[in-house]
């Protein structure tokens, strides 16, 4: 029940790099950004436990290739612009870096996870299974 599955994970991943490809188009567009939910939670409403693997993986490719082609256009003075997030002012660059590591950091630990399987694991959530 605190570890997330390595699909929950799969579907994490999606919709967190959805997120922030919007995030990031939002602060170059100037345009209000998009509020992002409690990833517990979304786990659970969102019901990536019982998901197809192969929608989930479908869509972090798709999503991934949405961000990485906004990452492609970037210019040195769109990945400047600054935004005010309620912790602080960030630049593209920063929200774009934070993007990739996202990425990276939910590999390594569905890896461990999947390494450890039948042992209790910590993941960093709620499992609905």
């Amino acid at each position: 029940p605190t570890t997330w599955s390595p699909i929950e994970y799969a579907g994490h991943v999606r919709d967190v790099t959805a997120e922030l490809t919007a995030t990031l188009a939002s602060m170059v567009a100037g345009d209000e950004l998009p509020t992002s939910g409690d990833p517990d939670q979304q786990v659970l409403e969102r019901g990536y436990a019982t998901a197809d693997p192969a929608v989930l993986l479908d869509g972090i490719d798709a999503e991934t290739a949405r961000l990485v082609a906004f990452l492609e256009g970037l210019t040195r003075e769109t990945a400047a612009v600054e935004v005010e997030f309620p912790w602080g002012t960030r630049d593209v660059l920063t929200i774009a870096s934070n993007a990739v590591h996202e990425q990276t950091h939910h590999l390594f630990d569905v890896e461990r996870i999947l390494g450890s399987a039948g042992s209790s694991g910590s993941g960093d959530g709620p499992s609905g299974a």
